[in-house]
């Protein structure tokens, strides 16, 4: 078995595992990693339906699609983007701060390296825009690799006209 196998099954594991393990990582991570928990945790478990059904759309666009799983289309770039979505995920989670009905809480970022609530809140925005542009990243080499899969001499038509 070759090491791209085993790192290919284990990224088909990690794809259906981690968008679960980041909401609970920062609903009730955060306080293991430094930080605190208050509103924000609330708000994601209120949200975590829409966030999940965000964070699954192209990971079942990518897996569900015969013809381009088969093809194979994309697969790198897919894979990439969403390790990339996933890092910026970590950096939201370590970055955010929280507010709490007692004042501001501190993020496991703030605890680490001791810098002010208004810089950590800063890296947060702008992780949450990285995460935003690698998700949608993500969605689009999934889409890709389906379209690429139904081009003339990859779809499904064409491998069964092969003798």
């Amino acid at each position: 078995m070759t090491m791209s196998g085993r790192l290919g099954r284990t990224l088909r594991v990690l794809i259906w595992v981690m968008p679960i393990a980041l909401l609970v990582i920062f609903v009730l991570g955060r306080e293991f990693l430094g930080g605190s928990a208050g509103w924000a945790s609330v708000l994601a478990i209120a949200f975590s339906p829409a966030v999940l059904v965000a964070l699954y759309l192209p990971v079942v666009v990518a897996t569900f699609d015969r013809s381009a799983r088969d093809a194979g289309s994309l697969r790198r770039a897919f894979t990439w983007t969403t390790i990339g979505w996933y890092a910026c995920a970590v950096g939201v989670i370590v970055s955010i701060p929280d507010g709490g009905d007692s004042g501001a809480r501190r993020s496991p970022l703030m605890t680490w390296t001791g810098i002010s609530d208004s810089a950590s809140e800063v890296i947060a925005v702008c992780m949450l825009g990285a995460l935003a542009v690698a998700l949608a990243a993500s969605l689009v080499a999934a889409t890709a690799g389906v379209v690429a899969s139904r081009r003339i001499g990859q779809g499904p038509t064409a491998r069964s006209e092969q003798p």
